[in-house]
């Protein structure tokens, strides 16, 4: 199926979902939204995109990355990295997908950024996390789009690169 079929089939399915939050009671009737329908209006971050756009989307996640407990860790850790500015949103932590690391390359690294280097591997292909600190750190993450829920989620889609890092990774998240 490609990509694109897989994502529209994918949204469908969690639309259809248990997920549902009740927003409120209005004349009798409950307003209900699907968390699957907040998440359509996410669009995933792409190369030549204006500051407008950047702040608009950035905005929309904004709620999501508030709630992450750890999300200050992060930002102390991508400041130690040189990355002063909101662009650390717009790509994962780690090249995982395009680059083989060894364990040198995490020493020093805080447990916390070993484990969300391990879950962008599954981030990156649209992995919806169960765990609601996860799930939010990525939802305010602008490569991110949850299109495949956990209980769907095929591992063969990692490549080379993936792999091995992910088997790395498994071994140094210790968090």
């Amino acid at each position: 199926m490609d990509r694109e079929l897989r994502i529209r089939a994918s949204l469908i399915h969690l639309l259809c979902a248990v997920l549902v939050l009740c927003a409120g009671i209005a004349g009798g009737r409950c307003q209900v939204v699907s968390a699957a329908a907040a998440w359509s209006e996410l669009r995933q971050y792409e190369k030549g995109w204006t500051e407008a756009q950047i702040i608009e989307e950035t905005n929309k996640r904004r709620d999501y990355y508030e709630q992450c407990p750890f999300v200050g860790k992060v930002v102390t850790f991508r400041e130690q990295q040189g990355i002063l500015d909101t662009s650390g949103t717009l790509r994962p932590l780690f090249k995982t997908d395009q680059k083989v690391y060894d364990a040198d390359t995490f020493a020093g690294v805080p447990p916390l950024i070993i484990n969300l280097a391990r879950n962008e591997i599954y981030a990156r292909h649209g992995y919806v996390f169960r765990d609601d600190d996860l799930r939010n750190y990525f939802l305010g993450q602008l490569w991110y789009l949850p299109t495949v829920p956990a209980d769907e989620f095929d591992s063969s889609v990692f490549n080379d690169c993936e792999r091995a890092n992910l088997e790395l990774l498994v071994k140094l998240d210790v968090e």
